[in-house]
């Protein structure tokens, strides 16, 4: 949800920089394209709103930690791992790019600022909000490789302008088909499959209210209630976290199931048999 708002911001940036250098004023464009932008992509995040709120994201992308210079390394690293493959790669293109805009002066002007705009974010957000973003809000810095392979081969290798155009083409297809699969991208894919499973599972048991003693079923239970929503069902939730709105001191009277971790050897009264375990998670049903 984020990286809509990174690249809004980038580009935004790269308009501003853009007139700033060309000398003309096009702050009234830079402001409306940034409104406009923002707006429409709230249109599409309603149901992601709707389903979340604001609340989660803006935590996650707030942060009161100190960053150091090691910490925009190794960051920077795995956005460059994430976008090229390589821990170095955007280092090599932005370098190549600064080099062939010193060899061609105004005609890279443009392509330059923009490249340039949209890879310092990668500095500015952290120095803003003391937060890394995960390197999947960044997907957009796929443009870089885009642009300097286009623009070397224009300029370096090749110079008709028809052949560099769809030699880019190809390049940006096979950059963002290598993005879309990435692990950064697909981490949770598997997970969100077991989650789909395990409702199903509660669901045809009938159980309505389940007690949760075990964080990693944290990431369950929003996927479970949406489950449960599709089928015109009800589930309600409790929880042993005591920073959770769901925690309670002691286990309800009408629980029917009981989620325990594994590795914490806890195993519900002699009422509850096992009914799923995943990972660290078991589930246990209250036995009729």
């Amino acid at each position: 949800m984020l990286s809509h708002v990174y690249f809004i911001g980038a580009s935004s940036l790269f308009i501003m920089a853009s007139g700033f250098v060309t000398k003309k004023s096009n702050l009234f464009f830079a402001f409306s394209y940034f409104m406009v932008s923002i707006c429409c992509s709230v249109l599409l995040l309603i149901p992601i709103l709707l389903g979340t709120g604001l609340q989660a994201g803006m935590q996650a992308a707030h942060s009161s930690q100190t960053i150091h210079w090691r910490d925009y390394l190794n960051n920077i690293n795995e956005y460059s791992s994430f976008i090229t493959g390589i821990s170095w790669g955007l280092y090599f293109l932005l370098g190549l790019m600064l080099l062939m805009f010193v060899k061609e002066g105004k005609r890279l002007l443009i392509p330059f600022l923009f490249t340039l705009s949209i890879a310092s974010i990668m500095f500015i957000i952290p120095a803003v909000t003391h937060v890394f973003p995960p390197p999947r809000a960044f997907g957009f810095l796929v443009l870089i490789p885009i642009i300097v392979f286009g623009l070397s081969l224009y300029f370096v290798y090749i110079k008709s302008k028809w052949i560099a155009m769809l030699s880019t083409i190809v390049m940006a297809a096979f950059f963002s088909e290598r993005a879309h699969t990435h692990p950064f991208l697909n981490w949770s894919k598997q997970l969100d499959k077991e989650v789909e499973h395990v409702s199903e599972v509660m669901i045809k048991n009938n159980i309505h209210a389940a007690f949760n003693d075990c964080r990693d079923f944290d990431y369950f239970i929003p996927g479970i209630s949406y489950y449960y929503m599709q089928s015109h069902e009800n589930i309600q939730f409790t929880s042993s976290a005591k920073n959770s709105t769901r925690h309670t001191d002691s286990i309800p009277s009408n629980t029917e199931a009981i989620i325990v971790s594994k590795m914490s050897n806890q195993k519900p009264s002699k009422d509850f048999s096992l009914l799923y375990s995943i990972g660290d998670v078991l589930i246990y049903k209250r036995n009729n």
